[in-house]
Formats: structure tokens, sequence, C-alpha cells
């Protein structure tokens, strides 16, 4: 459900639903991750999903992840939208690129690209010198991960080409078995985007923070890093969309090098004041292994690109859509009704 409406002597009206923030937490304990995903799509029906090893599946033991996503609906004069999808595999080294394609270009002076929705999947077949005896469907003990949009380029095609790239960093803790596998681990990652077309240029807002945490088990509170992203912005109201987060742990600190079991992560941005002139929004991002066990005294770190796209008579409305499903692969039908 992408339009561009055309109205009589005026610029052409776009419609879109833009992905704004996610969220995944256990109720019981922390968990490896071995899958996870979490997507708007155009109809507000939501692609989630997360698995961690046998202690959640059911194998060994049960748990039940509960979501967290954001988005908003948009509607503004002079902005266009097109969407594409790239699956790329991430190595041993953590990090790799890929070029995202979308075949029809949205008309707009200015270009940019925000994410709407990734996917994490350790089930997939392994290099050859993967150990035997480690099922990567359990997956690993992270250290963070994140992904990036470049700046989108005119294809000869009269599509669009747009950079993504991704990190994944998985890091040895307590098992033997999974440690001999992490320098071998290979990861597929589902990255997708949205290239907006627009008459004004985009605002970006660069945004860090971090947290270290007192060591305080069971269940050390770790609050969410908290960041204001404000701009000035005169001319237009308008909405946001991230073209880049990144989550850290464990990057410094005690436990620096190691990873953990998660218990809790996520990237947000709720909506503050939006008005021509001024645009405040409330950043959360939380990465946490607060649980009944802690491998490591946690430290964590964030750091993240939000976009603010102004536009003539934008009409934009904030959603935020919670709740539970078994582990595993989940949808949902449009969270809005029609």
């Amino acid at each position: 459900m992408l339009l561009a409406l055309l109205i009589p002597g005026c610029a052409p009206v776009g419609e879109a639903v833009v992905t704004s923030g996610w969220g995944y937490s256990w109720e019981l304990l922390s968990h490896r991750i071995g899958y996870l995903r979490a997507a708007v799509n155009q109809d507000t029906s939501l692609d989630l999903g997360l698995i961690g090893g046998d202690w959640s599946t059911g194998e060994t033991g049960s748990d039940t992840p509960s979501y967290r996503m954001r988005y908003q609906t948009v509607r503004a004069m002079g902005v266009a939208f097109a969407e594409g999808t790239v699956t790329l595999d991430v190595g041993p080294d953590g990090e790799a690129e890929a070029s995202l394609h979308v075949p029809d270009a949205p008309e707009g002076r200015h270009l940019t690209a925000v994410l709407q929705g990734f996917a994490l999947d350790c089930d997939v077949p392994q290099p050859d010198d993967y150990p035997d005896d480690y099922p990567a469907r359990y997956g690993y003990t992270s250290a963070g991960f994140g992904f990036a949009l470049g700046e989108p380029v005119a294809s000869a095609d009269g599509g669009v080409d747009v950079p993504v790239r991704a990190t994944v960093r998985w890091a040895p803790q307590d098992r033997d078995d999974m440690n001999a596998a992490i320098p071998h681990a290979l990861t597929r990652v589902e990255v997708r985007a949205l290239v907006i077309g627009s008459m004004r240029p985009p605002d970006s807002l660069e945004l860090e923070g971090g947290a270290e945490y007192p060591y305080e088990p069971p269940y050390t509170e770790q609050p969410p890093m908290e960041l204001v992203a404000s701009a000035e912005s005169p001319g237009a109201a308008g909405f946001i969309g991230w073209s880049a987060w990144t989550l850290d742990g464990n990057l410094t600190g005690p436990a620096a090098g190691e990873g953990d079991y998660i218990r809790a992560m996520g990237v947000e941005a709720a909506p503050g004041a939006d008005a021509p002139g001024r645009f405040d929004a409330a950043v959360t991002a939380t990465f946490s292994n607060s649980s009944v066990i802690e491998l490591t005294q946690f430290t964590a770190g964030f750091s993240g690109t939000l976009v603010r796209v102004g536009a003539s008579a934008a009409e934009v409305e904030h959603h935020l859509v919670q709740g539970s499903h078994p582990v595993g692969v989940a949808t949902t039908p449009p969270t809005l009704a029609e």
C-alpha cells in the first residue's frame, strides 16, 4: 500500500506506513539469539519472530517472547515512497555489505532511505569448517548487532540502489561447543528499507549513548538507555525513521569482548512535539542481560541515525503495538482496522 495521489494543481500526495521502533523481551530468562525478526508491512500487519536456544524452544526449557512495534501512518504532499528488501550473509568477521535495489525510484528532489524491518537467522547452511557438535539453530551469545543504510543512488533501469551494511557480533561465553562454533558461524540477514522521495531535504540526527550497569544478580536493574532527539526544522511538520542503528554489549567494562544471553533488546523513537519549526522525540535503546543468572557485568551501547522528513500538509499518526507469541516465527493481521 504505497500510494501517490494526484490532486489537480498540487504536488502528489504520498501515503505509507513508516517504522519507528521495535523491541523484544523474554518473560523468564535471558537466551541465545537463534532467530530474530521485526518488521512492519504496508497493511500494518507485523512480521515477527524470536527463537533462543533449547532453553526457549521446549527442548530443555520454555519461555515466551513479548514484542513492541512502533510505526507511523503518513499522508503528506510532495512525498513518494518505494520499498525493497535485500538478503546477505554475515560471516565470522561480523560485517557484510550489499546493495538493495528498488526497481521504481520514488519521485522527489531528495532521496533518503529508512529501515522498515530486519531478520537474523542462524539456522542456515554453515561452512565446511563449522563444528558438527553444535546446532547452529541454537544461536549464540551476543555482543551486539545493527544495520546502516547509505544514500540512495539512481540506477540505469530507472530504479534506485541503497547501500546496506549489516553487523552481527557473536561472542563467547560459558559453552565450549558454542564458543568453538562462533569463529565459523554464518548468519543470514534480511534488511527491508523504505526509500522516500521528498521536496525538502531531510534532517539527520546522530545519536549515541551507553550504560555501565552494576552487577547485582539476580535481575540487576538495567533501564533502557534514554536519548532526546531534537531538531530545528522550519517550515514543515514531518515524520521520522531510522537510517541506521546499532546495539552493542560488553564493548567496554570488566567483561569486554564477551557475549551474553540477552533478556531484552530494542530501539524505539516515541513522538514528542512535531510542528513547523521544531521536532522532538524520546529515543530508548535496550540491550539487557538482566535475569536469574547473569554471566557478565553487562555494559550496553547504542548509536543510530534518526531521519526526519518534512512535508507540506503532513498527516502523521503514531502507533504502538504490543503483544506476545509462541517461540518461533509469527505474523499478525493488520493492526489497524481498514
